[in-house]
């Protein structure tokens, strides 16, 4: 009984919102919900793209090398001066911040290229445009 009763409270302070809690201002559960979230976020993504790749031999496609090297070193500098900036002014709450669909979108780009994969960079376009694009 005591296993169930310690994975529940690890449960319930990773996934068990309450605004008064100090947990939100220490770094424990931020860095958590940040590479969690990413995770989540990530993984999923990366096998439907490989599966849809692979089904579909015609949605890979040639890629430039130039932008691979260029493109990967870009972004990792904005989000490293992003994530830095904003953790120094805001403190670990930051992170969560980094769980919104742009930023998750960077980070799929940087996959993509990685990768060579238009599919997936094609996508982190479309994830951002989703919530931008006003009707």
């Amino acid at each position: 009984m005591g296993s169930f009763s310690k994975i529940q409270s690890v449960f319930e302070w990773c996934f068990h919102p309450d605004i008064n809690s100090k947990k939100y201002t220490k770094w424990g559960h931020p860095l958590f919900s940040f590479l969690f979230g990413t995770a989540i976020s990530l993984i999923p993504m990366v096998k439907l793209i490989n599966f849809l790749e692979r089904k579909f031999p015609s949605l890979k496609q040639e890629f430039p090398e130039w932008t691979q090297s260029k493109l990967i070193l870009a972004l990792c500098v904005y989000m490293g001066i992003t994530i830095i900036s904003r953790v120094n002014v805001l403190g670990p709450v930051a992170l969560y911040d980094f769980l919104w669909a742009c930023n998750i979108s960077i980070l799929m780009m940087i996959v993509g290229l990685v990768k060579k994969s238009h599919l997936m960079i094609s996508s982190s376009m479309i994830l951002v445009s989703i919530d931008q694009v006003k009707f």
